[in-house]
């Protein structure tokens, strides 16, 4: 019984990304990821998930948004325009400050 419900997880795409170590993330895939950049491909979504930060990220247990790199955020009243406020100290992954 324990194992016919592990199956679902050995079936799925991608592992679930586990810590090894302190420091370590190991991660596998069927497919190679094409870019580590996740705006440019659909490939490399899961990999960047597990590693970058999201400007807003999702509560699943609450149902709504949470707080990611930005810090607050808010819509136009027209729902084209949002502003996003960034916490101090942000930095990109080059090091320099996000602003």
């Amino acid at each position: 019984m324990l194992l016919g419900s592990a199956a679902p997880l050995l079936a799925s795409s991608v592992a679930l990304a586990s810590s090894c170590g302190d420091q370590i993330v190991r991660m596998a895939a069927i497919w190679a990821a094409d870019t580590m950049n996740p705006f440019a491909t659909w490939s490399s979504f899961w990999p960047t998930a597990f590693t970058y930060d999201p400007l807003v990220g999702m509560d699943a247990q609450r149902h709504r948004d949470r707080r990611g790199f930005a810090k607050e955020w808010s819509v136009a009243h027209d729902n084209l325009t949002w502003t996003f406020k960034i916490w101090p100290g942000m930095r990109w992954s080059d090091g320099q400050p996000a602003t």
